[in-house]
C-alpha cells in the first residue's frame, strides 16, 4: 500500500481552501482482516471511535461508528482525508501536534471540533493515541480513539458563562444604582465582555435617526469607531448597520472579503479585525436601537452555541440599557420597572417599604404560574412562597441589609410553585434610602437556578469523586501489599497451630482483621469506580437463584426471603462476582433495619429507560436489566435518602458499620456504566434498585463459572517479579510450598535478564506497579515478545490504568488482586497456565 509522510504543503479541501495536509508514500501496517474484526467489536463496547494510523501518520482503519459524527463511511476518511472534516480553527494546530508526535514518538492528546452531520455543528471531540513500537523500539503503527465530548465541554461552558453573566449583572445593577452615566454601565459590559470571550473585541453602538451613533467599544481602534460613528444604516453598510436596517443577526466571516463591506474597505484596510458578528437590539416595538457585536482579528464564523452567547450578551445589553435609562429619566417605579420586564422571563420586582406594598412583574406567572393580580400586595404574599426551612434565614438578611447602608441585597432560597413544587431561586435587590439612609424602597429580580445548582451539585460530586479515588489509590497499593503478608501468615498460622487452640484463636482473629482491611480498600476503590472489572454477559436470574442459598446463610432465621424472578430477563453486561458483592451488602443492609425480623424481597425485571428520566437522573437513556432488593424494615426520611450513597454516611450504632456498603454498591453501578436509585419512606421499608446495561450477546456466566476447580499444586518454574521484600519471600514460600519452582526478581531489569539466560520459564507471575522505570505490564509485553505465548498473571492492590482502562480489565488480562489467599493464589495460577478464563 501506499507509504505515508507528513508534508505542510497547501492542498485544495472540499471547500476549495488551502491546508496542511499529509501527503502519502509506501509502508504496510494495516490491519489485518481478523485485527480489524477484533477492532470493530472493540469500538462496538467502547464509548469511543477506535482508529489505527501507520508507523507515518497515515489512517488506515477506522471503526464504523465514525459515520454517526462525520456522515462519511469510514473508507472515506483514510489517509488524511480525515482532516477535511474538522474545524478550520483546529486544523492547522491539529496537524502540526500530529506531525511532531509521529516524529517523536511521544502520545498524542488532543481535542478539535468535528462536523457533525447529525446535529450539522462542529462538536468537540478528545483524540488519545499511543505508538506501537516493535522489539526494537521502532514504531509500527499509531492506535487510538476519538470520543464526543461535547455535551459535557457545552454543559461547562455555559455555566461558566451564566456565572459571569451573574457577576456582571450584580456589577452593572450596582453602577446604575448609584447614578452613574449610560457610558459607564456599557463600558462595563464591553470590557467584560472581552474578558469572557477570548479573542473577542466587541463594541455597543446606538441607532439614532437612521444613523450608527458610537456607545462602547474600549478595544477597538480609536479611528475605527469615529469612523463608524454618524454612518448611515442600510440593507449593505457593514455588519451594524445591516443588522440595524435589517432587524436582523449579520455574520460577516472576514470584512475585507465580504460583500456588506465592500463600499468600506477603507475603514477596514488599516486595522486588525477581520471578522464582525453583529446582533440588532429591539425595544417592545421591535424596533432597533442598538447593536451589539463582537469582532476577531482573523476570519471565523461562530457555532452554534457562540453564537447563543452572543445573541444572550446582546439581550443583557438591552436590559442593562432600558435600566439605566429609566432610571436617569423616570421617577415612578413602578412604571419604569412595567417598561424593564416587557419581553423578559425575570421575575422583577418593586418594594416600597414604608407602605409595604410589593408589586410583581408578569414573570411570576411565567415561571411560577402565580397570577401577579391575585398575591396580595403587601410582602407577606411573597414570604409565604418561601420554604418554610429557608424563610427564617431570608428575612434575617433581609432585616441586616435594610438596618445596615449598603445598596444591594441578595439571597438563594426555595420558592413554591403554583403546583406545589419548590424551585431554587437567585434574588438580588438594589436598596434605595432616603437623606437619613433610611431604606424606603428595594427593586430587584430572581431567576430561577435550580438546573445550575444541580449541574453544579454534579460537578462537586465528580469532584469528591476524584478526590476519594486518589487517594484510596495512593494508599491502596501498599496498604494490600502489608495485608497480602499478614492475611497469608495469620492463614499459615491457622493451619500450623491447629493443637493449640488459644493461639490458633489469636492467629484467626488477625486473619479476619486483614479480610476485613480488604474489604474496606476495596469498598473504597468501588465507590471511587477504581476497582478492576471484568463484565461478562451474565443471567441475573441464574446468579441471583445461585446465590439465594448463601443469602440464607448470612441473614437471620427471623427474616424470610423471597425471589421474584421475571420470565424472559434479558442478559447483562456485568461483572458477575461484584454484583454478589453488592447484593450481599443491599441484602445486610436490609437485615440491619430489620432486628425483629421481617421480608427481604429480591426482584428481576426488564426496564426501558427515556430521555426524560435520563435527563434528570444523569444516566444513559435505554434497555436495563434491574435488580430491587426490597426489606419492610423501618425505613428513611427524605434527608437520609438523600445521603445515603455519601461514602462514610451511616445511621448505624458506632461500630456497626462502616458508612461504605450502599457507598460501594452505588459506584458499582454507576463504573458499569448502570444507575442505583434508593426508595424508602419512614415506617414503610427501602427498596434499592439497581439498573444494570443489558448485553445483546448469548453466552453468559455467573460468578462461579470463573471458580472452576482446577489442581492446586504443579511443579512449573514460575518467574516471580516483586518489587516488596515481604511480599516477595511471602509469595515465594506460597508458591514452593504448591510445589513450583520459584526464580525471583525484584524489579522488570532483572526479570529481562532471567529471562534471557534461563531456558525454561513456563509462566511469568509480577506486580504491577513497580518502581526502576519499568511496570508490570512493561515487562510482561517485553516478556511475551521475547517468549511468545509465556502465560502472564499480574497481581496489584492497585492497578491505577496499567492493565485497566475505563474502569475495566484490558482483554486477555489475569489479574489476582492483593491480598489473595494460599488457595486463591494455588486456583488462579493453575487457570492461568492451563488457559482456562480468569
Amino acid at each position: 500500500m501506499l507509504m505515508q509522510r507528513l508534508d505542510s504543503r497547501p492542498n485544495k479541501t472540499i471547500d476549495g481552501s488551502s491546508r496542511p495536509v499529509l501527503m502519502n508514500t509506501t509502508e504496510s501496517s494495516r490491519p489485518t482482516s481478523d485485527q480489524q474484526a477484533f477492532l470493530d467489536v472493540l469500538a462496538e463496547v467502547l464509548p469511543s471511535t477506535v482508529w489505527v494510523a501507520d508507523s507515518q501518520g497515515m489512517i488506515n482503519y477506522v471503526s464504523a461508528d465514525i459515520s454517526k459524527t462525520t456522515g462519511k463511511p469510514a473508507g472515506d476518511l483514510m489517509g488524511d482525508a480525515w482532516l477535511q472534516s474538522l474545524h478550520e480553527d483546529d486544523l492547522e494546530p491539529t496537524v502540526h501536534k500530529w506531525r511532531d508526535c509521529v516524529r517523536t514518538g511521544a502520545p498524542f492528546d488532543t481535542r478539535y471540533r468535528l462536523l457533525s452531520m447529525h446535529s450539522g455543528i462542529y462538536e468537540w471531540h478528545e483524540i488519545h493515541a499511543r505508538a506501537q513500537r516493535d522489539a526494537d523500539g521502532k514504531i509500527v503503527r499509531w492506535v487510538g480513539t476519538t470520543t464526543n465530548v461535547h455535551p459535557r465541554i457545552s454543559a461547562e461552558t455555559n455555566l461558566a458563562f451564566e456565572r459571569s453573566i451573574s457577576e456582571l449583572e450584580t456589577r452593572v445593577l450596582s453602577i446604575i444604582g448609584r447614578n452613574e452615566t449610560l457610558g459607564k454601565v456599557l463600558d462595563e459590559i464591553t470590557r467584560s465582555v472581552d474578558h469572557m470571550l477570548k479573542g473577542a473585541r466587541s463594541s455597543i453602538l446606538f441607532v439614532e435617526n437612521g444613523c450608527l451613533r458610537h456607545g462602547s467599544a474600549p478595544s477597538l481602534p480609536k479611528v475605527f469607531c469615529q469612523a463608524i460613528d454618524g454612518l448611515e444604516i442600510s440593507a449593505t453598510a457593514g455588519s451594524c448597520g445591516t443588522a440595524a436596517k435589517t432587524r436582523r443577526t449579520v455574520i460577516v466571516t472576514d470584512m475585507r472579503t465580504d460583500p456588506l463591506w465592500a463600499d468600506y474597505q477603507y475603514l477596514v484596510r488599516d486595522v486588525p479585525m477581520r471578522a464582525c458578528w453583529s446582533v440588532p437590539i429591539m425595544d417592545n416595538a421591535q424596533n432597533c436601537f442598538a447593536t451589539f457585536a463582537v469582532y476577531y482579528d482573523q476570519p471565523r464564523s461562530p457555532g452554534p452555541d457562540e453564537l447563543k452567547i452572543v445573541e444572550r450578551i446582546a439581550q443583557f445589553v438591552r436590559l442593562a440599557i432600558e435600566r439605566s435609562r429609566q432610571h436617569e429619566e423616570l421617577k415612578s417605579h413602578e412604571d419604569r420597572l412595567r417598561i424593564l420586564v416587557q419581553g423578559t422571563h425575570d421575575i422583577v420586582w418593586d418594594w416600597d417599604l414604608n407602605s409595604d406594598t410589593l408589586w410583581w412583574s408578569d414573570g411570576i406567572k411565567i415561571q411560577f404560574g402565580h397570577e401577579p393580580d391575585a398575591l396580595s400586595r403587601s410582602s407577606s404574599s411573597w414570604l409565604a412562597l418561601i420554604h418554610p426551612d429557608d424563610l427564617a434565614h431570608v428575612e434575617s438578611s433581609l432585616e441586616r441589609a435594610f438596618e445596615g447602608s449598603t445598596d444591594h441585597w441578595q439571597g438563594e432560597y426555595r420558592m413554591r410553585r403554583s403546583d406545589g413544587k419548590y424551585r431554587y431561586v437567585l434574588d438580588r435587590g438594589h436598596i434605595i434610602r432616603d437623606e437619613s439612609g433610611k431604606a424606603i424602597r428595594a427593586i430587584g429580580s430572581l431567576i430561577d437556578i435550580s438546573e445550575r445548582r444541580e449541574i453544579e451539585e454534579q460537578l462537586q460530586q465528580a469532584q469528591r469523586l476524584d478526590s476519594i479515588g486518589k487517594l484510596t489509590g495512593g494508599i491502596a497499593h501498599d496498604f494490600n501489599n502489608l495485608l497480602t503478608v499478614i492475611l497469608g501468615n495469620s492463614e499459615l498460622l491457622v493451619t500450623e497451630l491447629g493443637s493449640n487452640p488459644q493461639l490458633r484463636e489469636l492467629a484467626e482473629i488477625s486473619q479476619t482483621a486483614a479480610m476485613r482491611g480488604a474489604e474496606l480498600t476495596n469498598r473504597l476503590l468501588a465507590f471511587a469506580r477504581r476497582q478492576p472489572l471484568d463484565p461478562g454477559v451474565t443471567d441475573i436470574n441464574r446468579l441471583v437463584s445461585n446465590f439465594e442459598p448463601l443469602l440464607r446463610r448470612t441473614l437471620d432465621e427471623n427474616i424470610e426471603i423471597e425471589v421474584v424472578q421475571r420470565a424472559g430477563l434479558w442478559r447483562a453486561m456485568i461483572d458477575a462476582s461484584q454484583l454478589e458483592n453488592a447484593i450481599l451488602n443491599l441484602a445486610i443492609n436490609a437485615r440491619d433495619a430489620m432486628p425483629d425480623g421481617g421480608l427481604l424481597t429480591i426482584e428481576t425485571a426488564n426496564v426501558a429507560v427515556d430521555d426524560h428520566y435520563a435527563d434528570v437522573h444523569d444516566v444513559t437513556p435505554g434497555q436495563y436489566v434491574q435488580i430491587a432488593v426490597s426489606d419492610t424494615g423501618m425505613g428513611m426520611d427524605a434527608n437520609t435518602v438523600s445521603h445515603a450513597f455519601d461514602p462514610f454516611y451511616t445511621t448505624k450504632a458506632e461500630g456497626r458499620g462502616s458508612g461504605l456498603g450502599l457507598a460501594m454498591v452505588y459506584g458499582f453501578a454507576r463504573q458499569s456504566n448502570g444507575h442505583a436509585r434508593i426508595y424508602s419512606e419512614p415506617g414503610h421499608g427501602t427498596t434499592v434498585k439497581l439498573y444494570l446495561p443489558r448485553s445483546y450477546e448469548n453466552d453468559s456466566r455467573t460468578a462461579a463459572d470463573a471458580d472452576l476447580h482446577h489442581p492446586s499444586e504443579g511443579n512449573e518454574k514460575i518467574l516471580l517479579v516483586e518489587d516488596n521484600d515481604l511480599v516477595r519471600r511471602h509469595v515465594e514460600h506460597l508458591l514452593e510450598s504448591l510445589g513450583y519452582q520459584v526464580i525471583s526478581a525484584s524489579n522488570g531489569a532483572d526479570a529481562i535478564q532471567i529471562l534471557e539466560q534461563e531456558e525454561i520459564i513456563d509462566m511469568l507471575l509480577t506486580d504491577v506497579v513497580m518502581p526502576g522505570g519499568m511496570s508490570g505490564k512493561e515487562l510482561a509485553d517485553r516478556a511475551q515478545t521475547m517468549r511468545p505465548g509465556l502465560p502472564v498473571l499480574f497481581t496489584s492492590g492497585y492497578t491505577e490504568n496499567a492493565i485497566v482502562h475505563h474502569g475495566r480489565l484490558d482483554p486477555g488480562v489475569q489479574l489476582l488482586q492483593k491480598p489473595f489467599r494460599r488457595q486463591e493464589l494455588a486456583s488462579k495460577i493453575r487457570r492461568v497456565l492451563t488457559g482456562g478464563s480468569a
